[in-house]
């Protein structure tokens, strides 16, 4: 039996809209796929339709965020994601993410980086803009030369938590 148990899409930081998350799924011949997306419930309805259509099985899945001394990653697998708390919650979580992103820009643009939101906003596509997209970003202007150095350079979350 094949798997993937942790599985991101455009709802969040991933690279692949749900319904190519499936369709990959399926090329991969996985036996099931849960999509996690960080803090959100958002792409769990489109990859839910596409899953039915190409015989996948889906597990509706969430990675939730959490910050005590440090940031811990919590996997919910097998959830309700029309449950009215849990909705609530999401959105409390793309307030703070909305935040969170006003903070980076911040950051950024005091080390002399500036930074265009509509920019973010489309390297986001429809998910909310995290640091992966900020990540991107200072690689495309060449502020750095790859991903991994934008993360230890500027992009470490215990700043972003203070």
């Amino acid at each position: 039996m094949k798997l993937d148990l942790h599985v991101h899409t455009t709802a969040s930081d991933g690279q692949y809209a749900p319904k190519e998350m499936i369709h990959m799924a399926k090329e991969k011949e996985l036996s099931y796929i849960a999509i996690t997306d960080h803090d959100t419930v958002e792409g769990i309805a489109e990859a839910r339709l596409c899953a039915k259509e190409e015989g996948v099985n889906l597990i509706a899945g969430i990675e939730i965020s959490t910050m005590d001394r440090e940031e811990v990653h919590m996997l919910g697998l097998g959830i309700n994601e029309k449950n009215t708390v849990l909705q609530e919650a999401c959105e409390g979580y793309k307030r703070e993410r909305l935040g969170r992103g006003e903070r980076v820009c911040s950051f950024l643009e005091k080390r002399g980086i500036p930074v265009d939101w509509q920019e973010l906003l489309t390297i986001a596509g429809s998910g909310s803009v995290g640091r992966p997209h900020f990540a991107e970003y200072l690689l495309r202007h060449g502020y750095v030369k790859d991903k991994k150095e934008a993360f230890s350079k500027y992009l470490d979350t215990e700043v972003f938590h203070k």
